[in-house]
């Protein structure tokens, strides 16, 4: 988005799925997205992020249901050129649940951020006395904007 940044990264993918009833799949990236003169970081860029997935699907009372949990991770970034207004690094986990109904209707719950996590501790630096290395702060977007607690989620999936 700048003529003055440097950005290098990588991303790998990964999909098992078993013959029965299983599913795996998973992401990472890895991004250094620098300003190529002082070299800090580019707002809103995390340099790590990653997400994993499980599924598991059976046939219950002669309806297709199928159970997942989720983990996503990311590391922390800045909201500002010159570095100074971090936000921390998250881990959410999720899981949710769906029931086919039969004519393409399903219905489902999801529970997102299950652990209710809130904040993360971010270190100060330069530290602004020697007791206050490190203060909690509010888990966030990359652009700063706190995330909700733990959600509960109702789905009706209608496919055509």
């Amino acid at each position: 988005n700048t003529g003055e940044a440097v950005s290098q990264g990588a991303e790998l993918n990964i999909k098992w799925h078993s013959p029965k009833y299983w599913e795996l799949w998973g992401n990472y990236t890895f991004l250094q997205a620098r300003f190529s003169g002082s070299g800090a970081q580019l707002p809103g860029r995390p340099r790590h992020a990653a997400y994993a997935r499980v599924d598991v699907a059976r046939v219950w009372r002669g309806r297709q249901g199928s159970l997942y949990a989720d983990v996503a991770a990311q590391a922390g970034s800045f909201l500002d050129e010159a570095n100074l207004a971090a936000v921390p690094p998250r881990t959410l986990v999720g899981v949710g649940a769906k029931l086919e109904l039969g004519g393409g209707v399903a219905i489902g719950v999801e529970v997102k951020n299950l652990l209710d996590a809130r904040t993360e501790i971010v270190a100060l630096d330069p530290p602004p006395r020697p007791d206050l290395t490190e203060v909690p702060r509010a888990i966030a977007d990359v652009a700063g904007f706190p995330l909700p607690g733990r959600a509960l989620y109702l789905r009706l999936d209608v496919a055509r």
